[in-house]
C-alpha cells in the first residue's frame, strides 16, 4: 500500500485506468495534482462546452467529405476519421452529463467530503474528495490530450473558429435565409385549380387597404408552383401599377434584398438590364437608402409583391415600413414553411393578414397527377404496374414535389426494373426537405431527429414523446426564473414549433382540441433516417440491416427479435435509448444483458412489445430516467430498481404489475407513475415522500385509510390522479388530500364496490380541473362541479342519482364542457330534459345502460354545438324530441340496443339523416 493518501483512494477505485494512472503519478506531489485536478473541474467543463461548437464543425465537414469522396481507401479512411471524431463528440457529451447529474446530487457529508448520497456511507474519507469527481476529472484530461491531437493535426486556430450553423431565430441574426432549394418545379398541379381561384378572387376583391397573404406548407407542397401560376397570368397582374417575384431565399443579407428589388422596379426588363442603365452610386449604396429608395417607388402606385421561400420569422419586420400603405388596394403575398411566419406578420402589422394553408392532394389527383407525368397522354395508370404505382403514390402522401420528381423518371417501360425508393434518395425532393433539417434552431434538431425512431406512420402519443424528450435532456429551463415554464411546457412548444414549420403532423385530437399524437410524412421520415447515419443519431435494425464493426450510435430502435448479432457490433457504451417494434416474442438472452450492457442508458421502452420475463438487474441503470413496460407482459419488479435515483417516468399501464415494492419510495426524482389498479401496499404509506409526483394512476387504496392521510396529502404537485377501490370511509381524508392539490387537472375515482358511496362534498372546487371521472354510487353530485370553468370532459358511471334530482340543471352551464358521459345506471330517472341554451359548447354526449330512461327532450338551442349522439343499452327509451336548428353540425349519430318501437321525433331532411349516421361508431 501505498504511503500517501491515494492509497485509501485506491481501496474504493473499482476503474482499472484509474488505478493504474493513480499508482503511476503517485509521488510526494500527487495530492496536490489531484486536488487541483479536482478543484478545476467546473472550470474544464464550461471549456469542453466551447470545445463541442467546434468539434461539431469538424464532424460536418468530415462527413461532407465522405459523401463527396469516391468509393475506395482515401473514403474509408475519411469515413474513419468522421466516426473518431463521433466518438470523441459523444465523449465529452457523456463527461459533461455525468458532471451535471453529480453535480446536481452534490452534497456534504457529516466528515466535509462532497460525495453523491449513495457513496457517504461506501467512501468515509478524510485525506481524498469525491470518488466519482476525480473520475470525471481524470476522463477530462484524457478527452482534452485527444482535443489537442485534432488541433495539431488539422492546424485549427481555435480562438477563430465559429460554431455549428445556428438558429434563423437568433436576434442576433435578423437576416440569416438559407438558399433555396435548385428545385423549381414548372409543371402545372392538377388539382390547384379550386385554391388558384381562391388567390385571384382575394387579389380582386375591391379591397382598398394594403392585404397580405401568406401561403404556408410543408416542402413540396407546390405553394411556389401555385403562387407562381398567379404571377405569370398577365391579365390579373396586369391590374397593378407595380409587380415583382423575388425568391427571399436566394439572398443572405438585408443590403441584398432591397438592391435587388430597387434594381426589379428600375429595370423591369431583361433587355434593361443587359444595359444597366442604374442610377450613379447604385452599387455603394447603404441599407437605409436602399429602403428609401424603395419606398419612394412604390409611394402611390398600387403594387403586388411576391415574396417567395421566406424562412426568417424576422422578415415582416425588415419591410414592413418600406412597403407603404396608399389605399389603392396593394397586396403581398408571401410564400413559407414556417407558420410562424404568418403569426409574426398577424401580431406586428395593422393591416389585413390572412393565411392559406396548403392541403396535399386527394388520392385520386395524386394518381392523375403520376399519370400526367409518368404516362402522358394516358389517363390511368398501365394495370401492369398498379401495384407499384400504388406504393410511390402512399410514399409520397399527396405532395406534388414528390409525384413530379418521381413521376419524370418513370416511364412504361423501366418500371420492372425500377426501384423508387432509390429514385426518391437521389431526386431534388430530398434536398429540398433537408433544408427543413438545416434551418432549424440547434436545439429542435434532436427532437425532429427523434421521429426516426418510431416506425413509419406511427402514431406517437404527445406524452410518451414530450416525457423521452426530456429524459433525453432535449429540453431546457431557466430555473434560475420562478416564473418559467416547466419542462413540459417547453417541450410542448417544442412541438409547436415543429408542427408550424410543418415537419410535424397531428395525427389524431382530445376530445378538447388538443394535439394527442403526432407523425411525421413519409419522404420526411425517410429523410430523417438517412441522416441518422450521417449524425451517428440512431441505429434502426431489422433482419435486413448489416452492422458495421465498431458503429457508434446514441440510440437503438429495434425492430426484430434476432437483434443480438447485430447490436454486438455496435459500441454499447454510448447507447442512451433502446427501443422495441417488434411483434414478436424478444430474445431473453439479449434483454437479459441489456443492464450490464448499456449502463449509461436513459430511456427503455418496451411499450407494445412481447417481453414476459423480468429484468433483475435494473438497478445498473443508474441514469436512466423514462422506463416503459406498457402493454407488456411483465409481472414484478426487481428490488432492484430502488437504485434508479434518476428515474423521472415508470408506465407499467396494460402490463401484468399489480403491486409495487417498497424501493419505489426511493425514487425522489419519479414524476410519472402509471399503472393499472396497482396496489402501493407494500410502500407503507411511504409515497408521502415521493415529492416530485405529477401522475399517479391507477392506484388501490387497498382499504387503508393511511395511504390517503399519511400518503396523498403531502403530494401536493399532482396534476394528475387516479384512484381505485375508493371505500365509502375514504371520503373526508380524500377530500382533504385533493384539497392541497393545487395543480390538479385531472382526477379519476372509482369506488370499490357498487354499495360504496364516494362522499365528495367537503372537497373544495379544483379550479384548474378539465377531466373528472366518478365511477360508483353518488348521493348527490357535489355542488363543486358548477365552479368547473375549465372542465372539457365528465364521465358519470353507476352514480345512482335518484328519480328528481335535476343532474342537467347542475351542469348546463358549465362554459367549456365538451364531452358527457352519463352511463351504467348513472341517472335513474325516466326523462332527460335539455333545457333551451343549455349546455352551449358540448360536441359529445354518450348515454348507455340506463334502465329507467324513456324519453329525451332537447330544447330550441340547445346543444347548439353537438356533433357526436351516442344511445347504447337503453331498453325503456320510447322517443327522442329534437328541434332541427341545433343539428347543423352533428356529424355522427349512433344507436345500439334500442327498442324496436323507438322514435325520433324530429323534422330533418334526409341528406342531413345521412351525414349523420356516417361512420356511427362512438368511444366509450
Amino acid at each position: 500500500m501505498m504511503g500517501c493518501g491515494c492509497g485509501l483512494l485506491l481501496q474504493f477505485c473499482k476503474c482499472d485506468c484509474l488505478s493504474s494512472w493513480l499508482q503511476k503519478v503517485c509521488n510526494e506531489e500527487c495530492m496536490f495534482a489531484l486536488f487541483n485536478m479536482m478543484i478545476n473541474v467546473p472550470k474544464e467543463i464550461a471549456f469542453l462546452k466551447e470545445e463541442m461548437e467546434k468539434l461539431n464543425l469538424h464532424i460536418s465537414e468530415a462527413r461532407e467529405k465522405v459523401a463527396a469522396a469516391e468509393e475506395g481507401d482515401r473514403r474509408k479512411h475519411m469515413k474513419e476519421k468522421a466516426t473518431d471524431l463521433t466518438r470523441l463528440y459523444f465523449r465529452i457529451e457523456d463527461v459533461i452529463d455525468e458532471w451535471n447529474s453529480y453535480y446536481q446530487h452534490e452534497k456534504r457529508c457529516e466528515m466535509g467530503c462532497v460525495t453523491l448520497p449513495s457513496e457517504c456511507e461506501r467512501i468515509k474519507c478524510v485525506n481524498t474528495r469525491c470518488y466519482v469527481r476525480l473520475q470525471i476529472a481524470v476522463e477530462i484530461r484524457g478527452i482534452k490530450l485527444n482535443l489537442v491531437e485534432i488541433n495539431d493535426k488539422t492546424k485549427i486556430n481555435s480562438s477563430s473558429e465559429q460554431g455549428t450553423n445556428g438558429s434563423t431565430e437568433n436576434p442576433d441574426e435578423a437576416w440569416k435565409i438559407l438558399r433555396r432549394s435548385p428545385y423549381m418545379s414548372q409543371t402545372k398541379i392538377l388539382g390547384f385549380e379550386a385554391q388558384n381561384g381562391k388567390l385571384i378572387g382575394w387579389l380582386e376583391d375591391g379591397n382598398e387597404n394594403r392585404s397580405v397573404l401568406v401561403v404556408v406548407g410543408m416542402a413540396g407542397q407546390g405553394k411556389t408552383t401555385l403562387v407562381k401560376e398567379i404571377f405569370d397570368n398577365e391579365e390579373v397582374i396586369g391590374k397593378f401599377k407595380c409587380n415583382v417575384w423575388i425568391c427571399v431565399s436566394d439572398f443572405d443579407s438585408p443590403e441584398k434584398f432591397f438592391r435587388f428589388m430597387l434594381k426589379k422596379f428600375l429595370q423591369p426588363t431583361e433587355e434593361e438590364e443587359e444595359k444597366d442603365n442604374l442610377p450613379h452610386g447604385f452599387y455603394t449604396m447603404n441599407l437605409n437608402s436602399l429602403r428609401d429608395k424603395v419606398k419612394k417607388h412604390l409611394h402611390k402606385q398600387r403594387y403586388v409583391l411576391f415574396f417567395d421561400d421566406v424562412w426568417d420569422t424576422n422578415f415582416w419586420h425588415e419591410i414592413k415600413h418600406t412597403l407603404s400603405d396608399e389605399k389603392n388596394g396593394s397586396r403581398i403575398i408571401i410564400t413559407t414553411r414556417n407558420e410562424e411566419v404568418f403569426k409574426t406578420c398577424k401580431r406586428s402589422s395593422l393591416v389585413d393578414v390572412q393565411v392559406h394553408n396548403m392541403q396535399p392532394l386527394t388520392d385520386k389527383l395524386s394518381e392523375e397527377l403520376l399519370c400526367h407525368i409518368a404516362f402522358k397522354p394516358d389517363v390511368v395508370i398501365p394495370k401492369k404496374v398498379e401495384g407499384l404505382c400504388s406504393q410511390i403514390l402512399k410514399a409520397c402522401g399527396g405532395l406534388p414535389l414528390g409525384i413530379v420528381a418521381i413521376g419524370v423518371h418513370v416511364d412504361d417501360k423501366s418500371l420492372p426494373s425500377f426501384r423508387w425508393k432509390s429514385i426518391i434518395e437521389n431526386t431534388c425532393i430530398t434536398q429540398t426537405l433537408a433544408l427543413s433539417y438545416d434551418n432549424l434552431p440547434n436545439y429542435l434538431k434532436p427532437c425532429l431527429l427523434y421521429f426516426g425512431i418510431f416506425p413509419h406512420d406511427y402514431g406517437i402519443k404527445s406524452k410518451r414523446l414530450i416525457r423521452q424528450w426530456i429524459a433525453e435532456g432535449f429540453v431546457f429551463v431557466n430555473n434560475e426564473n420562478q416564473n418559467e415554464k416547466t419542462f413540459e411546457e417547453v417541450a410542448q412548444d417544442y412541438l409547436t414549433n415543429l408542427i408550424d414549420r410543418n415537419l410535424v403532423q397531428v395525427s389524431s385530437f382530445a376530445i378538447d382540441g388538443k394535439p394527442k399524437s403526432y407523425r411525421v410524412h413519409y419522404l420526411i421520415h425517410d429523410m430523417i433516417r438517412r441522416k441518422f447515419e450521417d449524425l451517428s443519431f440512431c441505429k434502426c435494425i431489422n433482419e435486413y440491416i448489416e452492422s458495421n464493426q465498431n458503429e457508434i450510435t446514441r440510440h437503438l430502435s429495434i425492430a426484430t427479435n434476432s437483434c443480438e448479432s447485430f447490436v454486438d457490433e455496435i459500441e454499447s457504451s454510448f447507447i442512451r435509448s433502446v427501443h422495441f417494434f417488434t411483434d414478436e416474442e424478444l430474445s431473453i438472452d439479449f434483454v437479459s444483458k441489456i443492464p450490464s450492457k448499456y449502463k449509461k442508458l436513459k430511456v427503455l421502452d418496451f411499450e407494445d412489445s412481447k417481453v414476459s420475463y423480468d429484468l433483475k438487474d435494473l438497478g445498473n441503470l443508474i441514469h436512466l430516467k423514462y422506463l416503459s413496460f406498457r402493454n407488456t407482459k411483465v409481472k414484478n419488479l426487481p428490488k432492484s430498481i430502488g437504485k434508479l435515483v434518476n428515474l423521472e417516468t415508470l408506465d407499467l399501464r396494460g402490463s401484468d404489475v399489480n403491486e409495487i415494492p417498497e424501493e419505489v419510495s426511493m425514487l425522489r426524482k419519479l414524476r410519472h407513475l402509471l399503472g393499472d389498479k396497482m396496489s402501493l401496499i407494500q410502500l407503507k404509506d411511504k409515497i408521502g415522500s415521493m415529492l416530485s409526483l405529477l401522475t399517479l394512476c391507477d392506484v388501490k387504496v387497498d382499504e387503508r385509510v393511511g395511504l390517503i392521510e399519511k400518503g396523498l396529502e403531502k403530494l401536493r404537485k399532482i396534476k394528475d390522479l387516479g384512484l381505485t377501490e375508493v371505500m365509502e370511509g375514504h371520503g373526508s381524508y380524500l377530500c382533504c388530500a385533493i384539497n392541497k392539490m393545487k395543480r390538479l387537472e385531472k382526477l379519476s375515482i372509482v369506488a370499490k364496490s357498487e354499495n360504496d358511496v364516494i362522499d365528495l362534498e367537503n372537497m373544495k372546487v379544483p379550479s384548474l380541473l378539465q377531466k373528472l371521472r366518478l365511477q360508483g354510487k353518488l348521493n348527490q353530485l357535489p355542488e363543486w362541479v358548477q365552479g368547473l370553468h375549465h372542465l372539457v370532459k365528465l364521465v358519470l358511471s353507476g352514480s345512482e342519482l335518484m328519480v328528481g334530482y335535476d343532474l342537467l340543471n347542475l351542469l348546463k352551464d358549465l362554459p367549456n364542457l365538451l364531452f358527457l358521459s352519463i352511463t351504467s345506471e348513472a341517472y335513474k330517472g325516466e326523462s332527460l330534459d335539455f333545457q333551451d341554451r343549455s349546455f352551449k359548447a358540448l360536441e359529445e354526449l354518450q348515454l348507455g345502460s340506463l334502465n329507467n330512461l324513456n324519453s329525451i327532450t332537447v330544447d330550441i338551442n340547445a346543444l347548439p354545438s353537438l356533433k357526436k349522439l351516442c344511445f347504447r343499452d337503453i331498453p325503456q327509451l320510447k322517443s327522442i324530441r329534437f328541434s332541427p336548428q341545433h343539428l347543423e353540425n352533428l356529424q355522427h349519430f349512433y344507436c345500439e340496443n334500442i327498442p324496436y318501437n323507438f322514435r325520433i321525433i324530429i323534422s330533418i331532411s334526409p341528406t342531413l339523416f345521412h351525414r349523420m349516421c356516417q361512420n356511427p361508431t362512438p368511444t366509450y
